[in-house]
């Protein structure tokens, strides 16, 4: 990803007026005291309190200026960031477009059952559509209240015991082979007997 390059250019402009500006004003208080030394009169209050006020809408003028300089620079660095932002959202999802479908077309059943989805082979043609599919693709016995259940029971394995209240599954099949699938919560310890 490209780093944002700050513009040296502009950075030496901008130095450059700050200094100008410094040197004005420092140079027009000068003359301003010049002039108010060979000038022997005095201020009324009256005077006094206008030039109070001009001074006072000089100063928040300038204050103005400045904050409205800063709104600009944050909404330049808001759009950089914006762009950075959608920037990283359009890479994620093409990563995200590219390995779906390796992850469907790696996992059997899934492959399956997108093709069922996807594909209508005729005789003479080939049909690509929607294809409505009566049985669902995975068999969740009836009463298991957990929110996971695998996805894939292998051929020859069925159902021997289900526990509802510690949403645990055992499969057995007819040679001898068990699966125990069973979901937890992160409070949960387990004790495993590993004897034999």
């Amino acid at each position: 990803m490209k780093q944002y390059q700050p513009n040296v250019e502009e950075i030496k402009d901008e130095y450059l007026d700050a200094v100008l500006r410094v040197v004005f004003r420092l140079r027009e208080e000068e003359q301003i005291r010049a002039i108010m030394e060979q000038t022997d009169w005095e201020q009324t209050e009256e005077e006094k309190a206008q030039a109070r006020a001009e001074w006072e809408r000089i100063v928040e003028k300038y204050e103005k200026m400045q904050e409205d300089k800063r709104k600009k620079e944050r909404g330049a660095a808001l759009r950089r960031c914006v762009k950075h932002f959608f920037r990283a959202v359009a890479c994620a999802l093409v990563i995200l477009a590219i390995a779906a479908p390796v992850a469907i077309a790696t996992v059997e059943p899934l492959r399956a059952s997108v093709m069922k989805l996807l594909i209508d082979i005729q005789e003479d043609h080939t049909e690509l559509r929607l294809v409505e599919i009566d049985e669902p693709a995975i068999e969740i016995p009836e009463g298991w209240t957990g929110i996971y259940y695998p996805t894939y029971i292998p051929e020859g394995f069925k159902v021997e015991e289900l526990s509802k209240s510690f949403c645990s599954v055992t499969y057995r099949s007819d040679s001898g082979g068990v699966i125990y699938f069973s979901e937890y919560d992160k409070e949960t310890s387990v004790n495993i007997n590993s004897e034999n």
